[in-house]
């Protein structure tokens, strides 16, 4: 139900340098679909990308106020956390440039904290 790996990239602008954590998630369904979108008068394609995090996966999941950079832990931040399709390995923002499926998160659904412990999961899209 789950058969994808995705690597969560956590930034933090505010340190000089900038720090990026790596975090690879096995255990996520990722997908992306490409949708029309109307600007002004005309149509234009786009992409959404969706990705749930299962309940396995959320083991290496921390809340924004305890993460501080932890090594093989994420957090999700709407529009700071950038979710990236497969395994890989980013040291500068600029890396990003050469991938496809990557994304910034714009919005989290959390439902970690309720219901059955199978069923428990955070969805993020773009």
């Amino acid at each position: 139900m789950f058969p994808h790996t995705i690597t969560v990239l956590n930034v933090d602008t505010s340190a000089k340098p900038c720090i990026i954590n790596n975090c690879v998630v096995e255990d996520v369904f990722f997908y992306n679909k490409k949708i029309i979108v109307q600007e002004n008068k005309n149509e234009n394609y786009s992409n959404t990308y969706n990705c749930v995090f299962s309940n396995e996966s959320l083991k290496k999941y921390l809340k924004p106020k305890e993460y501080n950079n932890t090594p093989d832990k994420f957090t999700l931040i709407e529009n700071k956390t950038i979710i990236i399709k497969g395994k890989v390995s980013i040291s500068k923002l600029d890396d990003l440039n050469q991938l496809d499926n990557y994304f910034y998160v714009k919005t989290i659904s959390d439902n970690s904290d309720y219901g059955d412990n199978d069923l428990r999961n955070i969805e993020v899209t773009n």
